[in-house]
């Protein structure tokens, strides 16, 4: 049975063409409401570099990190100057960042994990720092569509911020903005306590 991470190695470019142009001002809009009108980005799962190549056009300092080469190379192609090969699991930064991008990228974290990798973010970032995810919304846990996901409602995303110093400041629901998708999505907007 084919993992998360052999997926998007088999399945790349057409990850690449279905998610490069979607349209994602009004999540843009929820975590920059947070933000400084300067500073540094990292971009959790940067995908097709789409969401690094919008922040640093207005002037965000961006680290765009992923497990997959050829995202990170369709990245740098498009103009994204700061890559790095990671993963969620292996962040190892220290109040470096004033914000962090996690768009659907958290969600084939397994469950037993997700507290950990969220703990990562908060030490990632700097007090007060914004940290923006999204989840496939529901209760599902488990293989689809040949990937590992952990769903999340209002009240699940809560209980993987025991002790990480993160706040729900914000939540909302939205369809997928990919053409031909139904799926609804849980996009929350975490801050770090200044400790």
């Amino acid at each position: 049975m084919m993992g998360t991470k052999e997926y998007y190695l088999e399945n790349a470019k057409q990850f690449i063409l279905d998610t490069e142009h979607a349209d994602m001002s009004a999540q843009y809009e929820i975590f920059l409401k947070y933000m400084p009108k300067r500073g540094k980005i990292l971009d959790l799962g940067c995908g097709s570099g789409r969401d690094s190549l919008y922040f640093q056009s207005i002037g965000y300092d961006v680290l765009a990190i992923d497990p997959i080469d050829e995202f990170l190379n369709h990245a740098k192609e498009i103009g994204v100057k700061n890559v790095l090969k990671q993963t969620a699991e292996e962040l190892n930064y220290n109040e470096e960042f004033d914000g962090i991008w996690a768009s659907a990228s958290l969600l084939h974290v397994p469950a037993c994990d997700l507290n950990l990798v969220l703990k990562k973010c908060s030490k990632a970032l700097k007090d007060n720092g914004v940290f923006y995810c999204s989840f496939k919304y529901g209760t599902f846990e488990g293989e689809r569509t040949e990937r590992y996901y952990v769903d999340q409602t209002e009240s699940s995303i809560l209980s993987y911020l025991k002790d990480t110093g993160l706040v729900l400041a914000f939540v909302n629901m939205s369809d997928d903005v990919r053409e031909n998708r139904t799926d609804r999505w849980l996009n929350a907007v975490l801050v770090k306590e200044v400790a």
